[in-house]
């Protein structure tokens, strides 16, 4: 009984040790993950000078070929409109060309920037692939 024993044990151990020893559970993810940032002016006589600002949690794998914000600009109403890169009234503002894609807060500066009023407005990332993601919508008043 002895002589079974000590081997069952063993072997027990083996499979405990091998079936408990991975501590990462997580799948990493493939997907770029953005967050928008707070957007801001300085009113200015022949436009605004504006900052817009996007911040990457995660790069993914896919490989970035664009970002930067999407947004609705309105004087009066809020758009209906979903802000979405398809949607023909929305417009962009690409980072890709001046800033490449890192971890952490991208800033954007946009002299004499046209426009009065509001803005509706997020962060998108176009992955090699074809895929858009987006940050969370948001809202700001331009100043005067």
């Amino acid at each position: 009984m002895a002589k079974i024993l000590l081997p069952v044990c063993l072997l027990m151990m083996v499979f405990s040790i091998i079936t408990f020893s991975c501590v990462d559970h997580s799948i990493p993810s493939n997907d770029p993950v953005i967050e928008t940032g707070y957007a801001g002016g300085v009113g200015l006589n022949d436009g605004i000078d504006m900052n817009f600002r996007l911040s990457f949690k995660d790069l993914g794998s896919k490989g970035i070929v664009e970002y930067g914000i999407s947004y609705i600009p309105y004087t009066t109403d809020v758009p209906n409109d979903e802000i979405y890169i398809d949607n023909p009234g929305v417009l962009l503002e690409k980072f890709t060309a001046p800033y490449p894609a890192i971890l952490g807060e991208v800033k954007q500066s946009h002299a004499k920037f046209p426009y009065y009023g509001a803005i509706y407005y997020r962060a998108y990332v176009i992955t090699a692939d074809k895929y858009v993601f987006y940050g969370e919508k948001k809202f700001t008043i331009l100043p005067k």
